[in-house]
Order: C-alpha cells, then structure tokens, then sequence
C-alpha cells in the first residue's frame, strides 16, 4: 500500500491559488455617521467619495435630518471611507 503524501511546497500552491480566488475587490464601502460624536446612521456608498458628495447624501438622508433641522453646522471631521462626524449647534 502506497500513500501518496504531498509536499509543503505543493501546499504553498494550493493556499495561493485559494486566497487568490477568494480575495474580491468591493467597490462599496459602509460609513459610520455621527452627530455630535453619537452614532446615528450607517450609509453604504463608492470608496474615495468626496466629502463634499458625502455631505450632499447625508443630508437627504431622513435619519439624520431630524437632528440637523434647523441647525447650523459648524464642522465635519471625516476620515476617508469610514467615519463622518457632523458637529452641530
């Protein structure tokens, strides 16, 4: 009876060419949004989007206008494909 073993160097193959098929590039990312440091809403949007666009579909975004209604937003803190944080007063 003859077993057939294989070799660390035919592993080495096998485990490349599996991560190789099951890395998928996702164009989308999930943000986090806050208002004043609380977390209020996630949003999935393109990776790399200008802030400015970000800021354009938060404010559409009914979760988040009943706390920026009738308020002024003194400034935004975005880290890229992330985080976006809007302070208010």
């Amino acid at each position: 009876m003859t077993i057939n073993m294989a070799t660390p160097k035919d592993w080495d193959d096998v485990t490349r060419a599996s991560a190789k098929s099951t890395v998928i590039e996702n164009d989308m990312v999930n943000i986090v949004i806050q208002v004043n440091g609380k977390k209020r809403s996630i949003i999935s949007v393109k990776k790399n989007l200008d802030e400015n666009i970000l800021m354009q579909k938060i404010k559409q975004d009914k979760l988040i206008d009943k706390y920026t209604e009738n308020k002024e937003i003194i400034k935004t803190i975005y880290v890229k494909d992330k985080i976006i944080n809007v302070i208010i007063r």
